[in-house]
């Protein structure tokens, strides 16, 4: 907080304050933009309809009917059976448990994992920051998908491992994007005024810099959630995350490519949730890329 030589009034010019207002007029805007409120419904519905599998699913995800085998949508079965007699509507349900839990982890995983070590590398510099960087340009010069194998391949498939490979392979990503924010706040007056009343490093780092960076952290997070969820049903669909009778919506597409002639439904509707969800995610995450800019803010 600094005063104005022209006015008794004080103006706040950066810090936690700023902060709160930032957060505030995110807030405002993202209201305001259509779009983005549709994605965020659409991302809500699905995550509570999912949690709520165990109450929602007319049937058991892996029960097999003998007697309604490859059945048609209708009244019964609103999404169809599979070819061992299993509701497909059921298995849809319990899929968006497996894939978006995996999806949702491993963002959390990579956010915070980055976080940290973005704070670390951006507010000591020198030394620490050299082997932190060099660390991540290892991680980074590898292609994502080869990592992603490499870790499954080591660990073997499982959707336990996907996670793993999807949080860790993206932690340098994460760390790299809060370094730079941090970089850039260490030279901030309320950083420098918080160092002078005393504060400790951790003190400035998590009480002052942080809320102040991490606003682009959440917006990636965002968008890469739909590529998580893509990920987490690519590597399924080929065999290395869900193993069956597991139901997850990439296994199912894989599962359904055989039969898309006889039961179409067996791909179709795993294939549209997966869509909804992606859409959904990357229309939250382009408004709230929006909502956190200052020239693009809907006012």
């Amino acid at each position: 907080m600094t005063l104005d030589c022209t006015s008794s009034t004080p103006t706040i010019e950066s810090g936690p304050l700023a902060g709160r207002s930032q957060w505030k007029m995110a807030w405002q805007s993202l209201r305001k933009n259509v779009t983005a409120m549709i994605g965020l419904a659409g991302l809500i519905l699905l995550v509570v309809v999912t949690l709520l599998a165990p109450w929602l699913s007319p049937f058991d995800p892996t029960s097999m009917d003998v007697g309604h085998l490859m059945t048609r949508p209708d009244q019964v079965h609103l999404f169809g059976t599979d070819d061992l007699g299993r509701d497909v509507l059921s298995r849809v349900l319990w899929g968006g448990r497996e894939s978006l839990r995996v999806a949702i982890l491993a963002m959390a995983i990579a956010m915070s994992g980055g976080v940290i070590v973005g704070l670390i590398s951006g507010f000591y510099d020198g030394l620490v920051d050299n082997i932190i960087q060099r660390l991540s340009e290892v991680f980074l010069a590898f292609p994502s998908i080869l990592l992603l194998l490499t870790i499954v391949a080591v660990f073997g498939p499982s959707l336990s491992t996907v996670l793993l490979a999807l949080g860790m392979s993206s932690i340098p990503s994460y760390g790299r994007l809060v370094r730079g924010s941090v970089l850039e706040a260490v030279a901030r007056d309320y950083v420098l005024a918080a160092r002078a009343v005393g504060v400790g490093n951790r003190g400035i780092m998590f009480r002052h810099i942080l809320p102040n960076v991490i606003a682009p952290v959440i917006v990636y997070t965002t968008v890469g959630l739909g590529g998580a969820i893509m990920t987490t049903a690519g590597l399924s669909y080929v065999g290395l995350g869900a193993q069956p009778p597991s139901p997850e919506w990439g296994a199912m597409l894989n599962y359904g490519r055989g039969y898309l002639r006889e039961a179409w439904w067996m791909s179709i509707f795993p294939g549209l949730a997966i869509f909804i969800a992606v859409l959904s995610v990357n229309l939250l995450g382009d408004g709230l890329r929006d909502a956190f800019d200052p020239k693009s803010r809907v006012v």
